[in-house]
């Protein structure tokens, strides 16, 4: 006979699941930034529209093609491809961020990512699925597995979001140089500090 689950344990199996589901968005939200924002470059005149268009086909994307595309766009070796078309008059602009990482790292760290993905499959396409609400066993199980699967899981989504907050830190000065140098060539004079 199953034991039927107190409804403090079916609770604490849903909020486990909702903190790793929320999470794993998270993660997926924070991927997708660093995908399009770490790699800009093109025309003034056209950026907006290419970073909109970017943004969309990747909004679309499942993780596994996005933790690929962030270790081979963040973790790239060598500068970005330098691709200015024509000889217009326009500015052309370029901002690429990329993190230095050796070889067996990045190995490493490529590894672990797939087990982030193949974790956050596990959980939508099959766990959820076995769940059983009213079974104390059940509850007990999956809230174990969950408290794993989120041990393994922090490390990775602290360092993508350190990645993200690095990305716009740097982003964000970049603007800033800019604007004082534009305010500097108008001769407005004023050069914020």
């Amino acid at each position: 006979m199953t034991m039927k689950a107190d409804p403090s344990l079916r609770d604490e199996a849903l909020r486990k699941i909702g903190r790793n589901l929320v999470n794993y968005q998270r993660f997926e939200k924070a991927l997708k930034l660093v995908i399009v924002r770490s790699d800009i470059r093109g025309y003034a005149s056209r950026i907006a529209k290419q970073y909109r268009s970017k943004l969309k086909d990747t909004n679309r994307k499942p993780l596994g093609w996005l933790v690929e595309e962030f270790l081979k766009t963040v973790y790239a070796s060598g500068p970005a491809p330098e691709d200015v078309t024509d000889q217009s008059q326009e500015i052309w602009m370029s901002l690429a961020f990329r993190v230095e990482a050796d070889g067996d790292d990045l190995r490493k760290f490529r590894s672990e990512l797939r087990g982030v993905v193949k974790d956050r499959n596990d959980l939508i396409h099959d766990a959820l699925t076995r769940f059983e609400p009213d079974s104390a066993q059940s509850c007990r199980d999956l809230i174990s597995a969950l408290d794993e699967q989120h041990s393994r899981f922090e490390p990775h989504f602290r360092s993508v979001m350190s990645v993200l907050d690095n990305l716009n830190t740097v982003q964000e000065e970049v603007l800033r140089q800019l604007e004082r140098q534009l305010r500097k060539q108008s001769g407005s004079g004023e050069d914020a500090a």
